[in-house]
């Protein structure tokens, strides 16, 4: 069993572009624990909720593999 907690940081860099960093944390069924940076993603144009939740899946899409190991 696998289980996992993600955060989620959403900030702006000094060129004024929205960036969502994600990062997850997980501990396996012999409770070794892991934590790595999963991925780091610019909004263009809005960073309303849905916005960062529709980046949120396609990072978590992307980097299934990751998470499964």
């Amino acid at each position: 069993m696998h289980l996992y907690a993600l955060a989620i940081d959403e900030n702006t860099d000094y060129t004024d572009t929205a960036q969502v960093a994600i990062s997850v944390r997980g501990v396996d069924g012999r409770f070794n624990f892991f934590e790595e940076l999963l991925a780091f993603s610019s909004l263009i144009e809005q960073t309303t909720g849905i916005d960062i939740l529709q980046t949120l899946k396609v990072d978590m899409d992307k980097n299934w593999k990751f998470l499964r190991r």
